[in-house]
């Protein structure tokens, strides 16, 4: 087509110059009443501004011809004998591999025969294979190539039918290809659409895009607002609608509520006083406590494996013990231990509680004013026959 256009176009600037050329002559020549003559034939003055030399007329016309000679070899030139050789026999191979089950590899096949041949018979098997693989839309493309090839003179009878064997299945593909309709919210944002990758087109209004049936991936975006993704399937000859929503990004997000929302009142009182506690006092007095009663329990272990061995003396001469006595000897031993662990635990807790109160202001005179009516109180008791402990926080 584009060979064709210039073509014309430099046959038209060949004309031009002629007629210059001749009105030229006409002019120098004169005429009895004025008008121009050729032959006895009068012939119209071409109103031309430029003037034409000998030499422009040459290479104009050279350019026409050689134009013309390209335009008509592409236009008319037939497959040599060894591409006709090569799409038959691919022809055959993507036969056989759609017979044995490998649809992409007989694609692949088809389309470069019909590359080679461009005849209405390879274009019906790449739109049937289309069809084959639920190519819907590739499928009627080629359908519709197939049948509006012009008709060569002398052709055979195999691209006659072939032709309107493709004008059929485009027929009967139209009804089966789905649609969808994609409507983004906001309104009158200006959005981006694209599906599996693909952008669609922009229109004033949603309107229906024909895909292929199958799964599909839906993705809208828009500045100032986040990226929407929406997976969804089509089947044959449906009309979707879909709708998705895109949300203002974060910062958006913030700025506007930061502006609708009123002001919080201030807390007071008990409320205030604990939304202001430092994180490292509360640390501290649950180590304090949690220390006190671990060392609380070692004093009790201790003061029953010191009961313990008491009674095991009492049974023995010197160091010289009964054996009926050495299960409550061991049993002293191990309350023995188990008091000094507990009483270090318990130490080392109350060191820590300590100094994360220390740490905290806990003991400064403006804190302790502040808190006066609170006060910390561990006491540790011991009466008979058991432990009294007591703490107040």
């Amino acid at each position: 087509m584009v060979r064709a256009v210039d073509a014309w176009m430099a046959i038209g600037l060949e004309v031009r110059f002629v007629l210059l050329h001749v009105r030229r002559r006409w002019r120098r020549a004169g005429s009895a009443d004025g008008v121009p003559r050729l032959g006895g034939l009068e012939v119209f003055d071409y109103p031309l501004r430029a003037a034409c030399t000998p030499v422009q007329r040459a290479v104009s016309a050279f350019a026409c011809f050689a134009l013309l000679a390209g335009y008509a070899g592409t236009a008319t030139a037939d497959p040599s004998a060894s591409e006709r050789e090569t799409a038959r026999g691919l022809m055959a191979e993507a036969d056989r591999l759609r017979a044995a089950g490998d649809p992409w590899g007989a694609l692949e096949r088809y389309q470069a025969a019909d590359q080679i041949m461009r005849v209405p018979t390879t274009g019906l098997e790449l739109a049937r294979m289309h069809a084959a693989m639920v190519q819907l839309v590739e499928a009627r493309a080629a359908a519709l190539d197939a049948a509006n090839m012009p008709v060569e003179k002398g052709e055979s009878a195999a691209y006659a039918r072939a032709r309107a064997e493709a004008a059929q299945l485009a027929v009967q593909l139209a009804p089966r290809v789905p649609d969808v309709t994609v409507f983004v919210e906001p309104e009158g944002i200006e959005s981006r659409i694209s599906i599996d990758g693909a952008p669609l087109p922009r229109l004033p209004r949603p309107l229906p895009f024909r895909i292929n049936p199958g799964t599909h991936m839906l993705v809208a975006e828009a500045p100032g607002y986040t990226i929407a993704s929406q997976q969804f399937s089509l089947e044959e000859g449906e009309h979707a609608r879909l709708r998705i929503v895109l949300l203002p990004e974060p910062a958006n997000v913030q700025v506007a509520a930061s502006e609708r929302l009123p002001a919080q009142p201030h807390a007071t009182g008990v409320e205030s006083a604990a939304k202001s506690t430092p994180p490292g006092r509360t640390r501290g007095y649950a180590g304090v406590i949690a220390g006190g009663a671990v060392m609380a329990a070692g004093v009790v272990m201790g003061l029953v494996a010191t009961s313990q061995a008491s009674a095991v003396r009492e049974g023995c001469l010197g160091t010289r013990c009964p054996t009926s006595r050495r299960d409550d000897y061991d049993s002293a031993v191990t309350l023995a231990n188990a008091t000094n662990v507990s009483l270090a635990v318990g130490l080392a807790g109350m060191t820590y509680g300590l100094i994360e109160l220390w740490l905290s202001g806990a003991f400064s005179s403006s804190e302790r004013a502040a808190r006066e009516p609170k006060a910390l109180r561990l006491s540790v008791g011991v009466t008979q026959p058991g432990v009294q402990i007591e703490g107040t926080l």
